[in-house]
């Protein structure tokens, strides 16, 4: 093989080897960045410490976001608090790193807390961000009005059919139509169409009224009882006494344990009306003993 064979062939390979040169991390330079940023935050530089770094490309172009724990060693304790880095840059290419811009909070007060999760919930996430702007699309042209493509097409008259221009013959004279009558004024050469017939009535169906559903009497300590009765109870426990003898009535009173009282009358479902001179309101018989 020749020299300037020789010579040329190891060009080739000087360039092939520029071009396959990686590109530049920016994932790993933007945490990098931000670490750097947030050492400068604190007085005490190296005692700074970092952990759980999480680093999510984001759904708009050329931007990342870091997130973490930082402990800025401000003398709070060893406290760790949540820091979110927005890494914006420009488009590059090559082993340089193009240009960049910092939107970083840290979570050391209230307010900046608040601020930190809100943007955790936006970009902490693969993906994550606003979404990039949809491209724009072409205006679609206006719509023609309905009442446009409603309208009938204007219909020539009949006699331009059959004009001589069209057929290139003399074409003889219309009939006149004869009418049944010989008056001039009543004479018509087209006959009129029908009248429309009149709309059907559609028959409305009756108004149905509800049937309205008796409403029970309400039962008070003054309603009589269904079943006279006599006698007197004993209460085995504790009872309520009721306004009404049901379950849901008002209770009026606390009857305590082994108190004697006169029955007045019986309800459905085991109920007493109850009380001493004079009733006083409704007892169940599960609480009571019968005497």
């Amino acid at each position: 093989m020749s020299l300037p064979a020789l010579l040329l062939a190891g060009c080739k390979d000087d360039k092939k080897q520029e071009t396959l040169q990686p590109a530049f991390d920016m994932t790993g330079y933007a945490r990098q960045l931000v670490e750097q940023n947030l050492r400068a935050l604190s007085d005490s530089p190296p005692a700074v410490r970092i952990r759980g770094v999480q680093v999510y490309p984001q759904a708009m172009p050329r931007q990342i976001a870091v997130c973490g724990q930082v402990d800025l060693a401000r003398g709070n304790g060893g406290m760790f608090t949540l820091f979110v880095s927005v890494v914006s840059y420009e488009d590059g290419s090559g082993a340089k790193p193009p240009g960049f811009q910092v939107d970083q909070t840290v979570a050391e007060t209230v307010e900046a807390a608040n601020r930190v999760w809100a943007k955790m919930i936006t970009y902490c996430y693969e993906n994550g961000g606003p979404p990039p702007p949809p491209p724009p699309t072409a205006a679609s042209a206006p719509q023609p009005p309905a009442t446009a493509a409603t309208e009938p097409a204007a219909t020539p008259p009949a006699a331009s059919a059959a004009t001589p221009a069209d057929s290139g013959h003399a074409q003889p004279p219309p009939r006149r139509e004869r009418t049944a009558t010989k008056d001039p004024a009543t004479a018509s050469p087209r006959e009129a169409p029908p009248p429309p017939p009149p709309p059907r009535e559609v028959p409305h169906p009756p108004a149905v009224t509800p049937a309205r559903e008796p409403t029970p009497p309400k039962v008070t300590a003054d309603t009589p009882a269904r079943a006279p009765a006599s006698g007197s109870v004993v209460l085995r426990q504790p009872g309520n006494l009721r306004a009404g003898p049901s379950g849901g009535g008002e209770v009026i009173r606390v009857v305590p344990r082994d108190t004697t009282l006169r029955v007045f009358g019986e309800a459905p479902g085991g109920w007493y009306q109850v009380g001493d001179a004079a009733p006083w309101g409704w007892i169940h018989s599960s609480m009571v003993q019968r005497q």
